[in-house]
């Protein structure tokens, strides 16, 4: 992946089940760290001001983590099953 210029994200959280099949503008802002191998950053999703709003309506609807993050129950749902068969699988 590095050497197509593609940087790996792992842990990305926060209020990203807002953005399921969705498309946005995402920006990676890492900090620097001199000859380190890896740094932490923040990952940015931007949307349109109009999208904005429509999205921060529907996370006041969300249930919230005790962090205030918003999750979707469906998509957690979906991940537990697709993870209860690859568990099955024994990966």
């Amino acid at each position: 992946m590095f050497s197509s210029h593609i940087t790996p994200a792992g842990g990305v959280g926060g209020d990203i089940d807002l953005l399921c099949n969705q498309r946005a503008m995402i920006g990676f802002f890492p900090w620097r760290f001199v000859d380190g191998e890896s740094s932490i950053g923040r990952c940015v999703a931007m949307v349109e001001d109009d999208e904005y709003q429509e999205l921060m309506a529907r996370k006041a609807e969300l249930p919230k983590t005790r962090f205030g993050d918003c999750y979707d129950p469906e998509h957690v749902a979906g991940i537990n099953q697709l993870t209860k068969r690859y568990w099955i699988w024994g990966y």
